[in-house]
């Protein structure tokens, strides 16, 4: 009686998202059959029948319940870190018996370093104790100097009662306290808002991600103090590559200047903008943000009123 050999079980193979989806549109064309497009690419009936169950879970089709890749991909993230806290939690448990030594050749730190740190804690260091002798002293000079000086007149006046200290210190020390000295002059503002003004939706909601050119663009101004006044700059740029794809720079801060910059990069990138969202702040100086905030059917650019055939994009405000 002749033995049959025993079939060896077939390698675990990995596919790329490209080619599952490849397959599965294949399987939704409705040309070949599941079974079939599994035989031409010598495929498990099983696997590629998942794989089209996956794609449908995907699109929103399916009705059997199932988590879409991107909750797949979230749980397991989610299983990874309950695994590596539920390990971090063992090994604290153990702690009280095992000792210093043991837990820190679990964690891979140098005994040294706890020591140096529980050091630390029960004594400051010279740094330290000098920063906490300091820190009245610069809170008493601001004081008494009706709040007005900064960092400059804090650190003269530390000198003329012969403490001394370096001025990146007074910096660092007023930081930390929160004490700034009085600014002449009037402020710069380039962003106004306006309570009356519509509020247009946020598209961007925080998430300055793209994943290709042409998807997200922020736009903002800022100003230069010069010798000759004050200049303002627009510019815009693209999220993907982070690339300034267009500015101005002006003396005033009208339509014009955030308008150029916004045709510079158009013309810049001389494409299709299909899908482009402009996100910007909500400032009213600007006043063609007011009507971007909608999808629009053409871009002004050139004489700022010739139609860009084939192009629309999706303005967003932001706080």
């Amino acid at each position: 009686m002749e033995t049959m050999e025993r079939k060896r079980p077939r390698a675990r193979r990995s596919f790329t998202a490209a080619f599952k989806a490849e397959i599965v549109e294949l399987c939704q064309g409705g040309d070949r059959s599941v079974g079939q497009v599994a035989r031409d690419f010598d495929l498990t009936e099983t696997a590629v029948r998942e794989w089209v169950r996956q794609a449908e879970r995907d699109a929103g089709t399916s009705t059997d319940g199932g988590l879409t890749s991107t909750e797949r991909a979230e749980l397991a993230a989610l299983r990874r870190e309950n695994r590596r806290l539920r390990e971090d939690v063992e090994i604290l448990k153990r702690a009280t018996t095992l000792g210093v030594e043991p837990v820190c050749r679990v964690l891979a730190v140098p005994t040294s370093t706890y020591y140096a740190h529980k050091h630390r804690q029960h004594r400051p260091s010279a740094r330290q104790q000098r920063d906490a002798w300091l820190k009245p002293q610069i809170q008493r000079i601001w004081e008494e100097n009706f709040k007005v000086y900064g960092a400059r007149k804090v650190w003269r006046q530390l000198h003329r009662e012969g403490i001394g200290v370096a001025r990146c210190t007074v910096e660092r020390l007023m930081g930390e306290l929160g004490l700034a000295g009085a600014i002449r002059g009037k402020p710069k503002r380039t962003t106004t808002g306006d309570s009356q003004a519509e509020r247009p939706t946020d598209l961007v909601c925080r998430n300055f991600t793209a994943t290709r050119p042409n998807q997200l663009w922020v736009a903002d101004l800022t100003y230069v103090r010069t010798w000759s006044g004050f200049c303002y700059a627009a510019f815009v740029i693209d999220c993907f590559s982070r690339r300034l794809v267009g500015w101005q720079l002006a003396t005033h801060l009208r339509t014009d200047l955030a308008l150029d910059a916004l045709e510079m990069a158009i013309w810049q990138r001389n494409t299709q903008l299909d899908g482009l969202i402009h996100h910007s702040d909500r400032g009213v100086q600007l006043g063609f943000k007011g009507s971007m905030q909608h999808r629009l059917p053409a871009v002004r650019i050139g004489d700022r009123s010739a139609p860009r055939q084939g192009s629309s994009i999706q303005a967003s405000c932001g706080v």
